[in-house]
């Protein structure tokens, strides 16, 4: 048994610096441990914070184009405004006959430039040198005023039409070219008015219409809710009328914006004659009465 106690005296000493280097080692992991995640926590850190600040960059981004289309769109419909009625009441004033020389001559030249700036509200023409060349160039009006001239517009005298807008001007332009058609017109200022004209219609006394042109924009109750609101009332008449928008927005998304609200047809300003004749022969006949049997017969006759 004396023979064994050296023994059991060393393996006890190398059982401890076994344990020793083993508690040393768990210590330093421990450590190492401590400062990887230290590490990783301070990387994350600065990952989120990069994060955050390319989010909001996006976001600030986004804002701005949000804000730029917000003005481009304000500005082409600010625009589109005055110039339909420059277009439209030069358009009208050149479909009369016998005009002096220099009156056609001069009304020809405005309609042009409003052509051009209408082109630069829509984005076809740059603003720059180009502009000079390009006002001095369009064929487009000089053969929309041929057509026009040519344009045999059907007798619609059965037919009562009701306009709405906010702008007398804009009124007095869709009065003037309606009447070519020698429609009975009215007008109204709101979309209330117009309302209240729908949900009398039928009772004595108050105007059927065949048709309603109708502005998009309008303080008050705009073109979209006052055509819910007629469509609402509930009566075949009101389910029936044909109702078309006449809009100075030319944004991609408006034409669909229309139909979703049960709108037939939609102009935009300035209008467009040929376009309003198109539209005119496919909305504006008889009740019951088919449109292309209805002016196929015009024609015949």
């Amino acid at each position: 048994m004396p023979d064994l106690y050296p023994w059991l005296i060393g393996a006890s000493i190398i059982t401890l610096i076994i344990f020793a280097l083993l508690s040393v080692l768990l210590v330093r992991d421990r450590a190492a441990k401590k400062q990887l995640e230290k590490l990783v926590k301070q990387r994350t850190d600065e990952l989120e914070l990069q994060t955050s600040r390319l989010k909001t960059m996006e976001e600030e981004a986004q804002a701005a184009s949000q804000d730029k289309s917000a003005f481009l769109a304000k500005m082409s419909h600010e625009l589109r405004t005055p110039l339909n009625v420059i277009t439209g009441l030069t358009d009208l004033i050149l479909e009369e006959n016998n005009l002096p020389h220099n009156v056609s001559e001069n009304l020809h030249k405005i309609s042009n430039a409003g052509s051009a700036l209408l082109d630069i509200v829509n984005g076809n023409i740059p603003m720059g040198p180009a502009l000079t060349e390009n006002l001095r160039e369009f064929r487009y009006e000089e053969e929309k005023r041929t057509v026009t001239k040519k344009l045999e517009r059907p007798d619609l005298s059965f037919a009562r039409v009701l306009v709405v807008d906010d702008m007398q001007t804009n009124l007095d332009v869709a009065s003037g070219l309606l009447g070519k058609y020698k429609m009975q017109i009215d007008c109204v200022l709101s979309g209330e008015e117009a309302y209240e004209r729908m949900r009398s219609g039928g009772t004595p006394g108050s105007p059927v219409y065949n048709a309603i042109f109708m502005d998009h924009m309008m303080p008050g109750m705009d073109g979209i809710e006052t055509a819910d609101l007629i469509r609402g009332l509930g009566t075949e008449y009101a389910r029936k009328i044909p109702m078309i928008a006449l809009t100075a927005n030319a944004a991609q998304t408006t034409e669909a914006l229309f139909y979703a609200h049960d709108f037939q047809a939609f102009l935009t300003k300035p209008v467009d004659i040929i376009q309003l004749d198109s539209i005119i022969r496919k909305w504006i006949r008889p009740p019951d009465t088919d449109a292309k049997d209805f002016y196929a017969e015009k024609q015949t006759n």
